[in-house]
């Protein structure tokens, strides 16, 4: 009998290394424990590229008894713990071998689905969601083949993703790569494949803001911190209604937007501080401007 429970045990564990496991599978079946979050867009310049390469943190660890033998293919969503920031794709394959006990911490590539939405950071926490639709599904893979983890992938994945328009499709220093997205792109949405690409100076999508309130209160009170675009629309709420004793404070704010236009100049949103409901304070801050 214990010699039978041993080969159960060794055909279990020769499976899974032979067939690989899913992360989702894995988490159901109480295998792995599995933290992915986004990466620190501060420990770079103004535009930093936490939402497309090497932009996912991954800690994996087998809490199992058995070897636990993990494989993603490309094209597996990354959902956000935050529905206002970007839902990632991943855009590699992932293989990963784990002894019972160990673990395994990484960064994988991946690229935004979502351009209008804010930025991963590194406080987003994500989990494992469905494959992509078919036609990201076969870009993701084509990423992954040719190893294009730069700008010039992220625009041809906005071109499925957000509708952008394939003519924008370049790059300064891999034209040939940028062709071949081009081609495929344009291919898959039925439009005619331009040998010229139209360069996009406007490039990159985003903006990082940083700021911050300074304030005494002499009792308990709420506070709140939003963000208006020009047009006085809410578009984002960093804090909402939290109870502060009274004191004296500095209240730091980051955050990375979207460019709804990078052609419109002067985009500009308006970041306001309420206490107690009543506005306190409030900081501009340009997005683009005319040349």
């Amino acid at each position: 009998m214990k010699n039978a429970i041993a080969f159960i045990l060794l055909l279990t564990a020769t499976q899974l290394h032979a067939t690989g496991i899913t992360f989702s599978d894995a988490l159901k079946q109480n295998l792995i424990t599995v933290t992915v979050t986004g990466i620190d867009y501060k420990s770079d310049s103004v535009y930093v590229s936490s939402f497309y390469g090497p932009c996912i943190n991954l800690q994996v660890k087998n809490i199992s008894k058995t070897l636990v033998n993990l494989y993603e293919a490309p094209g597996r969503l990354l959902m956000p713990d935050d529905t206002d920031q970007q839902t990632i794709m991943m855009s590699e394959v992932i293989a990963i071998t784990l002894q019972p006990g160990q673990e395994v911490k990484k960064k994988i590539h991946g690229f935004c689905t979502e351009a209008h939405d804010g930025a991963p950071n590194m406080n987003t926490q994500f989990t494992f969601g469905s494959l992509a639709s078919a036609n990201l599904f076969n870009l993701s893979k084509l990423l992954s083949d040719k190893k294009l983890y730069d700008f010039t992938a992220q625009q041809a994945v906005w071109c499925l993703s957000n509708d952008d328009n394939p003519d924008f499709i370049y790059s300064d220093d891999d034209t040939a790569s940028a062709s071949v997205l081009r081609k495929f792109v344009c291919k898959v949405k039925g439009v005619p494949y331009i040998t010229t690409p139209r360069v996009n100076k406007e490039s990159p999508r985003l903006r990082y803001i940083e700021g911050q309130f300074d304030y005494t209160i002499q009792k308990p009170k709420t506070i709140s911190l939003k963000v208006y675009n020009q047009s006085g629309q809410l578009v984002k709420n960093i804090v909402d209604n939290l109870v502060q004793p009274a004191g004296d404070y500095t209240y730091k704010y980051d955050f990375t937007m979207p460019l709804n236009d990078p052609l419109q100049p002067d985009q500009f949103i308006v970041v306001k501080f309420y206490v107690n409901g009543q506005l306190f304070n409030n900081s501009k801050h340009v997005l683009t401007q005319a040349h």
